[in-house]
């Protein structure tokens, strides 16, 4: 983690201080847990499925090379 330094108004400060004590947390992890929660709203995580994450990575793995390698083995006799 990286340490941060942040001016707060009182007003903010206190009310900061009294939702971290009320959900029994640490004032620095609920700042932390607003922060992420603002920041998924303006960047929202998209998970793709691992098999499309393959896909997408092989796509530009074998430019120019035979599209099926089961049914077509000449690739491997050019020298």
């Amino acid at each position: 983690m990286n340490r941060v330094q942040v001016l707060l108004y009182p007003e903010t400060h206190q009310k900061i201080k009294n939702l971290a004590r009320k959900k029994k947390i640490s004032t620095s992890k609920f700042i932390r847990e607003a922060a992420e929660e603002k920041l998924n709203q303006e960047y929202p995580v998209t998970k793709k499925k691992t098999i499309d994450v393959l896909r997408e990575a092989g796509k530009n793995a074998f430019k120019g090379g035979p599209k099926d390698l089961s049914s077509n083995d000449d690739y491997l006799y050019k020298i």
